[in-house]
């Protein structure tokens, strides 16, 4: 099934629940919700706009608006390819993006993040 999409939207209800019972906490720092680009400070609403995720379309440029609009100029890119990072260096020309899939180790990608923020 199509991640994203309205075919998960009969498992959103489970996969909520199935967070609701776990020891899921607060997250440490806010994290951009991929449904509406609004930042996320607590479990709950941590939880819900997971459970949206799984059959909504993400907002990649909304996204990647109020990341910028919020300071961020270093992005990795997590999971297969790196569709994403390019659309975020096409878009925003002053910032550093790469996916996870170009580094040959996490050591490689640690050096790197590191090089970028001194």
């Amino acid at each position: 099934m199509a991640a994203h999409t309205s075919m998960l939207a009969g498992v959103a209800d489970s996969f909520v629940e199935e967070l609701k019972a776990s020891d899921f906490k607060d997250p440490n720092i806010p994290v951009l919700a991929g449904v509406s680009a609004q930042a996320v400070y607590d479990r709950s609403m941590a939880i819900t706009t997971l459970g949206a995720q799984l059959h909504t379309p993400i907002d990649w440029s909304s996204c990647m608006h109020s990341a910028i609009e919020r300071g961020a100029r270093l992005f990795i890119e997590v999971g297969p390819g790196n569709a994403l990072s390019s659309m975020i260096r096409d878009a925003y020309p002053g910032v550093v993006a790469r996916s996870v899939s170009e580094f040959r180790s996490l050591q490689g990608m640690q050096n790197w993040v590191f090089d970028q923020l001194t």
